[in-house]
């Protein structure tokens, strides 16, 4: 992973056994940006992903992500975690992360 993400952006930072969080946590730290997209490397994003969050995120502040698919041989847990399938604006009690974006409060 660390040489194909180093074919695409000048600077790339490890940081060996760090949980997800954490590292989003530190790659929040060290942006420079005003608006943070983050994807999973087993994640594939839609063509136009970053361009229709961005047209969200200019107009508020918020949190954006999407649903998974999950592949048909999925365990009973994966079935499971992404079986709620909430649409359109609405509160949540839970975000997945995988392909998650967020402006700067």
């Amino acid at each position: 992973m660390v040489s194909i993400s180093e074919k695409y952006i000048p600077n790339v930072f490890i940081c060996r056994n760090w949980a997800i969080s954490g590292l989003r946590n530190y790659g929040s730290k060290i942006a420079k940006g005003e608006i943070y997209a983050f994807i999973d490397a087993d994640c594939v994003a839609d063509k136009d992903w970053l361009k229709n969050a961005a047209e969200y995120l200019t107009k508020e502040t918020c949190m954006i992500g999407s649903l998974y698919s999950i592949p048909t041989n999925a365990k009973w847990i994966e079935k499971a975690w992404f079986s709620r399938k909430p649409k359109g604006r609405c509160e949540v009690t839970f975000f997945n992360s995988g392909n998650m974006k967020t402006t700067l409060c």
